[in-house]
């Protein structure tokens, strides 16, 4: 996860709401799938511990 200026300036759009062709990391590994066929596609924003935080979201090949 990063916080918001670790990720401005960067060309990856920031979802709302990560979509169903989205994936974090950790499902990625759940499912034994290579990390390495998926790409970030943009960053969701997630509250924890009142701060908002950026996780980024994967898909595969080169979706958006």
């Amino acid at each position: 996860m990063y916080k918001a200026h670790e990720i401005l300036g960067t060309d990856l759009p920031i979802f709302q709401k990560k979509q169903e062709r989205h994936f974090s990391l950790e499902e990625i590994i759940h499912l034994n799938e290579d990390p390495n066929n998926y790409r970030i596609s943009g960053y969701v924003p997630l509250e924890k511990f009142k701060e908002i935080f950026y996780e980024p979201v994967y898909s595969k090949g080169f979706e958006g």
